[in-house]
């Protein structure tokens, strides 16, 4: 069962998707947007809700928080979608070069989260028109993870 939900808070606009093979999903992945600014891409196997959902969104630049796969697993068709940079921390950028691989409950949850090398390392701050997002690192999670 696929879901995906729509949702705003004054300036923010985000997105809910989940999957499950069996039944309703019991995890969710979320994408933020902003001010031109898609944070995060969510998972492979919600694609195409993804695409169709964030489709008439302004997008001029996304931004990879960590290589987790659901939150990673849409970079290339969504930076396609609108034709812009993709930014990441450094560490990040690397880990995607060559990514761990997945195990497969992860794909048959998640889905796929292939090799990416056109990440944009930005470790200090995301600027949009009317805001400036400072990254801070918070690893834990994943090592390469920022907020």
């Amino acid at each position: 069962m696929k879901d995906s939900r729509s949702y705003s808070f004054e300036d923010i606009q985000y997105f809910r998707f989940g999957y499950s093979p069996f039944g309703k999903p019991s995890y969710y992945t979320y994408i933020y947007f902003v001010d031109g600014l898609l944070i995060d891409t969510g998972q492979a196997k919600m694609r195409k809700e993804i695409l169709h959902l964030t489709s008439e969104l302004d997008v001029n630049q996304l931004f990879i928080t960590h290589h987790h796969e659901d939150h990673a697993g849409n970079i290339e068709a969504l930076g396609e979608q609108f034709n812009c940079p993709v930014y990441a921390p450094k560490m990040c950028c690397e880990i995607m070069k060559n990514p761990p691989p997945l195990s497969p409950a992860q794909r048959f949850v998640w889905g796929s989260r292939p090799a990416y090398d056109k990440l944009v390392p930005k470790d200090d701050q995301v600027v949009t028109p009317r805001y400036s997002f400072k990254l801070i690192p918070i690893p834990g999670h994943a090592k390469d993870m920022v907020a």
